[in-house]
């Protein structure tokens, strides 16, 4: 009983199916441009409408698929993987029936496109769908049985005993060289995955070190501010210098508060007060402190759609991140612009979801180094103008808060970064 339960919680992940088996894959829809228009040449030429009926059972049982597949989780338990892997097994049977049927036939060249269509199913199986294993085993015991379904129907045909070998011999070869090339295609997936995880641990242990040096260095001058100016507190004899050196240690205090906030929320552990809110209440709470802060040159434009949904944050550290996003727009438009703050719903959590969007037409982002503005301490400011913690900390705030930071900028056409909430649906 306990060994059942277990495998009933199994779940295999089909993200790599997904990508590969859905209509904007290009291959899909160059496999379905050309058949279509094969299958009625056929059904003319050979005088068998059965090609037309065959392959239009093949694209209404490949839509179903997709469909499926589409609308798939990314882990599906065993059950549903065994439901996608029949309806696989049913579209890819579809296909090679339409080369056991022209090998059927006896004119060569109606044999020589049933081969054509066999070949096509093993550099099919050979290159995408060597990504999932379950797929890729179903699609090579469909492939094998229609290849000696077409050696069965030489030997019905009285083929000679040397004849026949020779198309044994070869359909053996061909099938032996096909699974060779689908075992080295996955011996370099595997070696290449092995590459990227060692480039991705090696990026890690780089901003590891990056974040400890730039920590290091940011709490020792806040410490010796704070050991300094209590030292001369000791010495100094005037109130009012006392005073005032008391105040500067107490701000560097303060300083260092802030960056353990910041570290915390770059690593998503600091502690969240979350409430519900709208998106109105917090523009407003945000508005007129991003306003003074702004300047002439600049202007801030928001777009609230209608219907937004409430959202449940923490709204001191959601200001800000906004405060933050906003002040980098500015500092990105040097000659001034306007900055666009838009919010909107959608559903880029799958589920409802509140998008914030806010974008400059400022400098850009050189595509080289945009993969590491998230890096902790990596800024594209210069030295004194930002500590590099702005964007680390924001991603990580909203990723605790159970959303998604996306980012995209072009050279001299400006930056947008995008926020995405799942909405808060107060409960009865």
């Amino acid at each position: 009983m306990k060994n059942t339960a277990v495998k009933d919680r199994r779940r295999y992940d089909l993200s790599g199916v997904k990508i590969i088996d859905s209509f904007s894959n290009m291959e899909v829809r160059l496999r379905i441009a050309l058949l279509i228009p094969l299958a009625l040449q056929l059904s003319w030429w050979l005088s068998a409408p059965l090609f037309s009926y065959i392959m239009a059972a093949y694209l209404v049982a490949l839509s179903v698929y997709f469909r499926l597949i589409a609308k798939a989780p990314r882990k599906v338990g065993t059950g549903h993987l065994a439901g996608l892997l029949i309806l696989s097994l049913i579209t890819h049977a579809m296909f090679l029936s339409c080369a056991v049927l022209l090998w059927s036939f006896d004119g060569r060249i109606a044999q020589s496109l049933g081969m054509m269509l066999w070949f096509a199913a093993m550099l099919n199986a050979i290159s995408p769908r060597a990504v999932e294993s379950y797929f890729l085993i179903m699609d090579i015991c469909v492939i094998f049985l229609s290849g000696v379904a077409m050696l069965m129907i030489e030997f019905m045909r009285g083929t000679d005993g040397a004849t026949l070998a020779v198309f044994s011999i070869s359909f053996l070869a061909l099938f032996l060289y096909h699974i060779q090339s689908i075992s080295g295609i996955a011996r370099f997936r595997g070696k290449l995955l092995q590459l990227r995880r060692g480039e991705k641990e090696a990026d890690r242990q780089r901003a590891i070190g990056q974040l400890v040096g730039g920590v290091a260095h940011d709490f020792n001058n806040l410490l010796t501010v704070v050991i300094g100016n209590l030292q001369l507190h000791g010495e100094v004899t005037e109130v009012a210098e006392r005073k005032e050196l008391l105040r500067e240690a107490e701000r560097a205090a303060r300083r260092g508060a802030d960056l353990t906030g910041q570290l915390l929320a770059f690593s998503r552990k600091s502690q969240l007060l979350p409430e519900p809110a709208s998106i109105d209440q917090i523009v407003k709470d945000v508005k007129p402190l991003i306003m003074r802060l702004l300047g002439e040159k600049h202007n801030l434009e928001f777009h609230i759609s209608k219907d937004t949904p409430l959202i449940d944050v923490d709204l001191a550290k959601l200001q800000a991140v906004l405060m933050n996003l906003i002040l980098n727009a500015r500092d990105a438009m040097v000659d001034g612009g306007t900055i666009k703050f838009h919010a909107e719903p959608s559903y880029a959590l799958k589920n409802r979801t509140l998008s914030i969007k806010i974008a400059d037409k400022g400098t850009g982002i050189e595509p080289s180094i945009l993969p590491q503005v998230f890096d902790p301490y990596f800024t594209t400011k210069p030295v004194g103008k930002g500590s590099g913690l702005g964007l680390s900390m924001a991603k990580g705030f909203v990723e605790q808060s159970g959303g998604q930071l996306h980012l995209t900028s072009k050279v001299g056409r400006g930056t947008q970064v995008v926020l995405n909430f799942p909405a808060f649906f107060p409960t009865s």
